[in-house]
């Protein structure tokens, strides 16, 4: 809803980078063409303006895009982060009741970095499959059913990576856990070490 109007203003900029990605396919190959005909000089050069063109609207869409998702994105941390602290400080000793510093931080770092990183790349996931839908139909225009070929690999990739995405997101919670283990054992250790200095029981210690 805070960022909801931004972030759509970077898919229609996502949009317009994708569009321009196949400019210069296609009007490349009408140079070709241009080349081997007989037509007029001017539309070779109406040709390689296009291609020109499309080239720089891309790129000015492509870092205007990453310029818009990454605020949105940084913003969207910046909030959680003020959120989380804020709601930490007003806690009562019942509320902190089943809580540790361990899953303090990891809210902090590794979950506000994950809804960072969906926000910056949640546009990928209705763009990639437009991109791979035009290019199978441009090369099919090209290629006829060599073409396939290309798209079963290009399929068998796909399985392969959806089979290490869910191996990987099996690991996540136990990989929390341990990172809830670790924090609170350095945690505890640096409090620890607070008291000792503060007491000055150093020497006490290091006889032991």
């Amino acid at each position: 809803k805070s960022f909801g109007l931004r972030f759509l203003l970077g898919g229609l900029i996502k949009t317009l980078n994708d569009g321009s990605q196949f400019v210069g396919p296609i009007f490349l190959q009408q140079f070709i063409h241009f080349v081997e005909s007989d037509d007029p000089q001017y539309r070779g050069w109406i040709f390689a303006f296009c291609i020109f063109a499309g080239q720089l609207v891309g790129a000015l869409a492509e870092c205007q895009y990453f310029q818009t998702v990454m605020r949105v994105g940084l913003q969207v941390r910046a909030l959680l982060l003020t959120a989380i602290f804020r709601k930490s400080m007003v806690l009562s000793h019942k509320g902190w009741e089943g809580l540790s510093t361990g899953k303090i931080n990891n809210l902090i770092s590794s979950d506000t970095e994950n809804l960072q990183a969906v926000t910056q790349n949640g546009h990928q996931c209705w763009s990639a499959p437009m991109r791979i839908i035009i290019a199978v139909a441009m090369l099919y225009a090209q290629l006829y059913w060599a073409a396939c070929v290309r798209l079963a690999i290009l399929l068998l990739a796909v399985l392969l990576h959806m089979v290490f995405v869910k191996r990987s997101y099996k690991l996540m919670p136990k990989a929390a856990l341990q990172t809830d283990k670790r924090t609170k054992l350095v945690g505890e250790t640096m409090g620890a070490m607070s008291v000792i200095k503060m007491y000055a029981w150093e020497p006490s210690f290091a006889q032991k």
